[in-house]
């Protein structure tokens, strides 16, 4: 753990081999642990280069990741002093990605969340994903638990996004109409990324057709075998 007592902006400089107008995932932890036994967790802003990116309180003891597109041959990753307590982080790491997973307008893409429903795991992360990418265990209040353990065969064509097996590899069942309900800035714009394979055997007669709306709007009607389905909300 490092904290940053002096100063109101403290950055650090990575240099990733591969330069500039790559695509890279960025992580830093934050992790408080009343270390210094005010019980009192600092608030504080943090930066990638001169985009203003997230709002890190240390009581959450999380992680957070952004995707990101850097214009130099080197990222600056900041730590923001914003008169709520000291800045502190514990890791900060970086991975390049592939320019094709995660289309998106800016050059920044911060992660509200990555789930894998139905797993009986914790998360999984590397060597499951190539690119560490941490998918943590997630249940819908009501949802029936499935899975598929053999091995299932996925066509990259499929599978742009490289999702991990053993994330393919379980599901949840759902009721007639289900769903997730998130409150945020009006001026906030969203990226949603979807998978799904169908993990269970279907008899000759029988299909899985549903759609997937936001904000009650139908944006897309699904058939499986494998579907990656991304809709975007502005």
């Amino acid at each position: 753990m490092r904290i940053f007592p002096i100063g109101t902006r403290n950055c650090y400089t990575l240099r990733p081999q591969q330069g500039k107008d790559n695509k890279y995932l960025i992580r830093a932890a934050f992790f408080y642990g009343n270390y210094d036994t005010r019980n009192v967790a600092p608030s504080f802003n943090v930066d990638i280069d001169t985009n203003f990116c997230f709002t890190s309180n240390g009581f959450d003891n999380h992680h957070r990741d952004v995707t990101y597109v850097p214009s130099r041959d080197y990222i600056q990753l900041c730590l923001i002093n914003a008169g709520s307590g000291i800045p502190f982080v514990f890791v900060i790491e970086l991975c390049l990605l592939e320019n094709e997973i995660y289309p998106f307008e800016s050059n920044a893409l911060a992660l509200f969340g990555r789930h894998a429903l139905g797993s009986s795991k914790v998360h999984h992360r590397y060597p499951e994903d190539d690119f560490d990418r941490i998918w943590l265990q997630y249940a819908l209040s009501g949802a029936k638990d499935a899975s598929n353990t053999t091995i299932l065969e996925i066509n990259p064509s499929t599978n742009p996004y490289k999702v991990p097996i053993g994330v393919l590899e379980t599901a949840q069942v759902l009721s007639d109409t289900q769903g997730w309900t998130n409150s945020s800035n009006s001026s906030d714009s969203w990226y949603i990324y979807m998978y799904f394979t169908e993990i269970q055997e279907l008899q000759w007669s029988q299909s899985r057709q549903f759609s997937i709306s936001i904000d009650n709007a139908v944006v897309r009607t699904e058939s499986l075998q494998f579907a990656t389905v991304t809709a975007f909300q502005s």
